[in-house]
């Protein structure tokens, strides 16, 4: 799976305030960096989020 990039998330959330309103401003950077690690780890060597739509799943919820 291809890594999505802190640069990319707040590029989207820039066009989701500029389509839907409200405020800029990002409080804790590495929160978003969290949710998007998440995805890579493993438990006894085991892919903890095996497919992409689970990494999807983690991301979108991270």
């Amino acid at each position: 799976m291809k890594s999505i990039s802190i640069e990319h998330v707040i590029l989207f959330y820039q066009k989701i305030v500029e389509e839907t309103g409200g405020s800029y401003g990002i409080k804790d950077q590495s929160l978003i960096e969290s949710a998007l690690n998440r995805v890579f780890a493993t438990f006894d060597g085991e892919d903890l989020y095996p497919n992409d739509l689970d990494k999807i799943a983690a991301i979108t919820f991270g």
